[in-house]
């Protein structure tokens, strides 16, 4: 790397940390506020009540916004492979699953309720070790060969200052500070091996530098448990990295301090460009394999060029960070805890003392210790019941403290409720004012649970699109390609599946607790109303209640029905070509794209076991046989015209044709009953025909 662009990156390095310095400051005060470490002037520590308003309302907003993994599903814009739609969906949200991406956007939920914006990196572990991808000994939990997105600390994040707030694209470069081993930089492959000669640990006042601002972010419950923690981080030889993503330049760069002249371990095209990579046949087994050459056709594979996805609730005015929206609930818990403090102390220092006469006690030696352990109804005798006795009165907290701590609380649940409920603060509300609280806070919920399945819709995204490369697609991942699930077909995910254009809808409502009990509760309402209608296939609306109640084979429940209607149209089909053998005017039938050919073949093959072809002339019966061949030719080229079209790979229960007449008794079985009835009238007029013509002709 040129020099000048050497000293353009180390200045960006120092000018990028003193610009987010002062919002690290901030998110540092509000997670040590969540960790109940409140700094309260004018009271000690010792006397502040371990009270938190940020823990419930953090818990209630991550539950309520992203408690599940949402529902995603996907349309296919090119119907050419009607298939790829089903396919897409299931590789996708079994990608999902596999990556563990839900305790992902937990954590990056968390990171932008304190420091404003969370962070998700998208890559691809490749097969082999699993500590391969920096930083190394954080990998364990990745999939080999597989596609991750895994969360990263905002205190590592360093996109550009001039990036727009509404639009992280719009950046020059984002970079990542990491702190890891030598060992594993030593052994990446990687990186310059000439350069990585120069590299040592880092020293105890380095690695104390480093680790000061972790340290921030740490909370230790003694003095020993940090110092514990500090030399298990300096014995641990670590270095310091700052990976660099140049949207710009299209490059991937990474330095390493320590490095004479700060030239970068790195400097190569960015790994997630969009192109073609060049193929051969292996010379033993002729499978096309890759040759490492890869030609850019333009752009990124992953969204907006960095393989990065951010989540953040609110809006920022001027710059990417705006404020946390714990920080806008920062002074009513203050407030609330430093009133509490208050009102703790005043009943402290208001202890109970009674005065008593000397004079009585004189009389009763043990009056004190009655009273002190007096028993209900007991009896005390005194000399003077008015003056004997008298209780020092105390500070009691002012009314109005009590009227500042509720005040507070209402503002707060303004600001970041999330509940349809006011949790019982505050005076009692009118049905107009709960009803208008209530929407509020749908309306907030809302809010976020959009942000959170924005989210959801990139990582889905980028993991197609990484996968659909042939460098990154996976070589172990089994997706099952068929229809419907009586005859599941398992194939590896190819780049080939992947290559379409699709548009993709999360249902953001699938993320909220209890989604199931509720979906349950709509699809009972929903059957309800169907079955009533005689528009709508019985079957249908059985098949969609019980997929609703998550029934893995519902075609286990309904469809004999369906394939015994099947079966008699193709033996009413059977009787036709016998019937118009008899007459002595074969007609051929034809199949019908429709058909359920698995039921209908089998049904066709007995023909010669029918009673009514017993009886047919030699002559006869091989014309009906001829007819009877075509017409099962008819139905294997149907079959393979769905195949083609439809992309399975399986049995032939596996194509679209199976579609409508193999799975309901409504529609596709009763059409084609209509079809056969009508080709059977149309049989018995040829043949009432033919008897007449006949007739006329013996007299």
């Amino acid at each position: 790397m040129k020099k000048e662009h050497v000293d353009f990156w180390q200045k960006t390095f120092k000018s990028s940390e003193a610009y987010m310095l002062p919002k690290h400051k901030i998110w540092r005060r509000l997670i040590k506020q969540y960790r109940l470490e409140y700094d309260l002037k004018g009271l000690k520590k010792s006397r502040i009540p371990k009270i938190s308003r940020f823990y419930p309302l953090t818990r209630m907003i991550i539950t309520s916004t992203m408690f599940n993994t949402p529902k995603i599903l996907v349309k296919v814009e090119d119907n050419t492979v009607a298939m790829n739609s089903d396919v897409v969906e299931r590789i996708g949200n079994q990608a999902l699953e596999l990556m563990n991406v839900k305790r992902e956007v937990q954590q990056a939920g968390f990171d932008s309720l304190y420091c404003y914006m969370g962070w998700l990196k998208y890559g691809v572990n490749p097969p082999g070790d699993e500590d391969i991808v920096p930083p190394y000994v954080a990998n364990d939990s990745f999939q080999n060969g597989m596609v991750y997105a895994q969360r990263v600390s905002p205190f590592n994040m360093f996109p550009d200052p001039l990036c727009a707030p509404h639009n992280l694209s719009t950046a020059r470069f984002i970079w990542e500070k990491m702190t890891v081993p030598l060992e594993f930089v030593k052994q990446d492959k990687r990186f310059d091996q000439r350069l990585i000669g120069q590299l040592k640990p880092l020293s105890d006042e380095q690695a104390d530098a480093e680790m000061l601002a972790e340290a921030q972010e740490r909370t230790f419950e003694s003095q020993d448990e940090e110092t514990a923690w500090r030399d298990s981080r300096m014995e641990g030889n670590y270095v310091v990295l700052r990976e660099v993503h140049d949207r710009v330049h299209k490059k991937l760069y990474t330095f390493a301090d320590g490095i004479e002249n700060g030239q970068p371990i790195e400097d190569r095209p960015h790994p997630f460009l969009a192109g073609i990579s060049e193929e051969a046949p292996d010379p033993v087994t002729g499978e096309p394999k890759l040759t490492g050459t890869f030609t850019p056709t333009g752009g990124f594979l992953v969204d907006g060029g960095f393989p990065y996805g951010t989540l953040a609730f609110d809006l920022s005015h001027d710059e990417l960070y705006g404020l946390p929206m714990m920080a806008y609930a920062e002074d009513t818990q203050k407030g609330i805890v430093e009133s509490l403090a208050r009102r703790r102390g005043l009943l402290k220092r208001g202890t109970r003392i009674i005065l008593g006469n000397k004079a009585e006690r004189q009389e009763n030696i043990n009056l004190g210790e009655e009273l002190e352990e007096g028993r209900d109804m007991a009896l005390a005798w005194v000399n003077d019941v008015h003056n004997s006795f008298y209780e020092l009165q105390q500070g009691n907290p002012p009314p109005d403290q009590l009227g500042y701590e509720s005040d507070l609380r209402n503002y707060e649940e303004q600001t970041l409720s999330v509940s349809q409920l006011q949790a019982g603060y505050g005076p009692r509300r009118t049905a107009t004012e709960a009803s208008l609280m209530a929407s509020f806070g749908q309306l907030n919920r809302e809010w976020m649970q959009s942000k959170v399945a924005d989210l959801y819709e990139q990582v889905f995204i980028n993991t197609m699109r990484l996968m659909s490369d042939k460098r990154f697609t996976p070589e172990n991942f089994l997706v099952n390609t068929a229809i419907d699930d009586t005859t599941p077909t398992f194939d590896i995910v190819r780049a080939d599946m992947l290559q379409v254009r699709f548009k993709v809808h999360v249902e953001a409502s699938s993320m909220k607790p209890m989604f199931e009990e509720l979906e349950k509760e709509d699809g009972l309402a929903l059957f309800n109303y169907l079955i009533q209608m005689p528009e709508v296939p019985r079957p249908e609306a059985l098949k969609h209640l019980l997929r609703t109640f998550r029934v893995p084979n519902p075609e286990k429940f309904i469809g004999q029905a369906a394939r015994f209607d099947a079966q008699r149209a193709a033996g009413t089909e059977n009787n036709l070509l016998i019937m118009t053998a008899m007459a002595g005017v074969p007609a051929p039938v034809q199949p019908h794209p429709r058909d359920d050919h698995t039921a209908h073949m089998p049904v066709h093959n007995q023909l010669q076991q029918s009673p009514g072809f017993q009886q047919l002339q030699p002559v006869q019966q091989q014309q009906v046989m001829a007819l009877m061949q075509q017409h099962l030719q008819g139905h294997q080229q149907l079959m393979q015209q769905a195949a083609q079209a439809g992309g399975a790979v399986g049995s032939p229960g596996n194509v679209n044709t199976v579609g409508e007449a193999g799975r309901s008794t409504g529609n596709a079985a009763q059409d084609t009953i209509g079809r056969v009835d009508s080709a059977v009238r149309s049989g018995a007029q040829s043949i009432s025909q033919a008897v007449s013509a006949a007739d006329r002709g013996q007299n």
